[in-house]
């Protein structure tokens, strides 16, 4: 990551890879993985660390954007609570929800919200 990356000095990158692989599976990377174990497992399945950050560049902009706000909410003290919150009056507001609904879509999951 280079300091032109908005992930780089994103709070919630970690070195932690359970932490890092957590929040990979909270947003899908796992579906746009080029490695057929994560896709199949529809799970992280390899270092996080080695491929979040190529990865998270290939989520829809509005998913991109609502990690950042999260990460910025954490430099500010706020709580996670308070994050969500405010993503919730923002224009990113179902991006979470959208994104899973349609990963949800793309493997024939059947009950997706």
């Amino acid at each position: 990551m280079t300091t032109d990356d908005p992930l780089s000095v994103n709070p919630l990158i970690t070195e932690n890879r359970a932490a890092l692989r957590d929040w990979s599976n909270l947003l899908m990377l796992w579906r746009l993985c080029g490695r057929p174990a994560c896709r199949r497992a529809c799970a992280c399945r390899n270092d996080p660390r080695i491929c979040f950050a190529r990865n998270h560049a290939l989520l829809p902009r509005d998913m991109q954007d609502w990690f950042a706000t999260l990460g910025r909410c954490k430099t500010l003290g706020t709580s996670f609570d308070g994050a969500l919150e405010l993503i919730e009056t923002s224009t990113i507001a179902g991006a979470l929800r959208d994104w899973h609904a349609a990963v949800g879509r793309s493997v024939g999951w059947e009950d997706q919200p």
